[in-house]
């Protein structure tokens, strides 16, 4: 081979050398984006969440405006089932708020809420799955394997 030759295998060795630690920049840049965008939408959801618990609490039990932050409370989660199997939200913390349905006092204030906010029972498809998945199998379910996650 000659000096030519060489110099040409060296600039393609240095071409494709350039383009993998480019792609591997681009493809971290991208996994932070991801990471970052699951955080912002992570805190609204916590932001929306304490919204709604203060407004529950500055409203009379009972009452029309209490009946609305209550079925905000359950389209809240009915939203989080929506982005959490979209990926847009942190895998643990989809799991850590996943896992309040674990709690029976927590599933029988719901399921009150659902009585109450949606008699017809043609709404909130998402937490009834999970619902009735829990009653059925126990409290406890791996939110991958959660029916609510498969309800349309």
């Amino acid at each position: 081979m000659d000096i030519a030759t060489w110099i040409g295998l060296g600039t393609g060795l240095g071409t494709l050398v350039t383009a993998i630690i480019g792609l591997r920049f681009v493809g971290r840049q991208l996994r932070e984006q991801q990471r970052t965008l699951r955080a912002e939408l992570g805190n609204l959801y916590i932001e929306r969440y304490w919204q709604i618990d203060d407004d529950l609490l500055l409203e009379r039990k009972g009452s029309k405006r209490h009946r609305q932050h209550r079925h905000r409370y359950l389209r809240l989660f009915e939203d989080e089932f929506d982005v959490a199997k979209l990926g847009f939200l942190d895998p643990e913390q989809w799991r850590a708020w996943h896992g309040v349905l674990s709690d029976e006092g927590a599933r029988e204030l719901i399921r009150d809420d659902l009585r109450v906010c949606d008699p017809k029972g043609d709404s909130f498809r998402r937490l009834r799955a999970c619902i009735t998945q829990r009653e059925r199998d126990g409290a406890d379910h791996d939110v991958r394997h959660c029916e609510g996650n498969y309800a349309e």
